[in-house]
């Protein structure tokens, strides 16, 4: 059991910029360690297989926004960055 998550780092807030993670822990620990004050958590959400749910995440995140860096940091319209990613899981 782990977890595939969407967030808006501290750094990005006031953007239209968001990243995707998981994690094969079913806490918070990696999201809460992972991430700096003033993070916001738009989705949490909890898997048997979240790599797999990851990549199905970031494929359609390709086809749909604009990549900004690394491979799971995406720029689009909020509402509809959340609205495919509770779709896709």
């Amino acid at each position: 059991m782990g977890i595939v998550y969407l967030v808006q780092p501290a750094e990005l807030v006031g953007t239209r910029r968001y990243k995707i993670g998981c994690s094969t822990k079913s806490s918070l620990d990696r999201i809460y360690s992972g991430y700096n004050l003033g993070t916001r958590h738009l989705c949490i959400i909890k898997s048997d297989v979240p790599y797999e749910l990851e990549n199905k995440i970031k494929s359609e995140f390709n086809d749909k926004f604009t990549l900004i860096s690394g491979r799971e940091t995406f720029e689009g319209d909020e509402h509809k960055v959340i609205n495919i990613f509770l779709k896709i899981v």
